[in-house]
Order: structure tokens, then sequence, then C-alpha cells
């Protein structure tokens, strides 16, 4: 498994732009202005299952020390 560098920054919209061109298929969690949840995903994960999958595979990722900061 690889080792995943997390960017952690103050702008969302500075991660989103450094990640141009990085992913294949992306997954957009976070909060909107109001403070609500807001998901996007293209059309790789677009499915909850997928989603889902991703999400345990993310956790899994932190609980083992694979995500560096």
């Amino acid at each position: 498994m690889n080792v995943v560098q997390m960017r952690p920054a103050d702008d969302a919209d500075h991660v989103l732009e450094c990640s141009k061109g990085q992913v294949e298929d992306v997954l957009i969690l976070g909060y909107d202005a109001d403070g609500d949840v807001f998901i996007a995903s293209s059309g790789g994960i677009a499915r909850i299952d997928s989603i889902v999958f991703l999400l345990e595979k993310v956790k899994s990722m932190a609980l083992n020390g694979d995500l560096s900061e």
C-alpha cells in the first residue's frame, strides 16, 4: 500500500487546484459555507458502494499509520 501525503492547507480552493491532473477519480468531502456536509465525486466513485469502500480504505490507512502529514 502506498504511503499517502496529505495536503493540509488553509484554503480548500488551493487544495483542489494543487490536485488537478494528479488523480484519476476523486471524492470530495467537506463543509459548505453554511456548515453543511458537502460531497462530490467523479464517475469512477459515483456509486455509494464505491464511496463507502474508499472511505473504509482511507480509514484503514489512517489506523495503520499509512498516512503522513
